[in-house]
């Protein structure tokens, strides 16, 4: 399988699926700047690796152009992005999934739809990184459970681990 790879509508925001035998692993870029070093996504399911010895099968491409009424600063919102549901099988558990992944013209967006049965207890586990590259100016704030914190800006390098 070659890499899967989605832009935004402008063309300017990338996300590439990277084919990697070990685990799946992805890259964003905007414009000529990578924004995501390669990175992995991890899913876990009853205790299987889902992310590890997959097995690429169909991709599905689609756009969405749609727009609602909303209140607020706006009155109307708009949803405008390019899409690609990837077909993939964990070659262990022999599980069958998809990976969803939406470019927007301003960031990405993915989920992992896993099917199953309403009545089946399952127990998933999602660790996806994300690797910022070195040089990289960031904003962020402590992970103490909330997000009305004052955000401090640093070079990438000076955010402490767990950070």
């Amino acid at each position: 399988m070659e890499q899967v790879q989605v832009a935004g509508p402008d063309g300017n925001v990338k996300l590439t699926v990277l084919p990697n035998a070990e685990r799946l692993t992805f890259t964003v870029t905007l414009g000529n700047t990578t924004v995501l070093d390669t990175s992995t996504i991890v899913m876990n399911l009853d205790g299987y690796d889902l992310s590890s010895g997959v097995v690429f099968g169909n991709v599905e491409r689609y756009e969405v152009n749609e727009t609602y009424p909303w209140h607020g600063a706006h009155s109307t919102a708009v949803n405008q992005c390019n899409g690609a549901r990837i077909s993939l099988q964990n070659d262990l558990s022999f599980i069958d999934y998809v990976l969803e992944i939406r470019v927007f013209n301003d960031g990405v967006a993915f989920r992992h739809l896993i099917p199953g049965d309403k009545d089946v207890t399952r127990v998933p586990d999602e660790y996806t990184t994300f690797v910022i590259p070195a040089g990289s100016t960031v904003w962020y704030h402590d992970l103490g459970g909330h997000y009305e914190a004052p955000y401090e800006k640093n070079d990438i390098s000076d955010v402490p681990p767990g950070q």
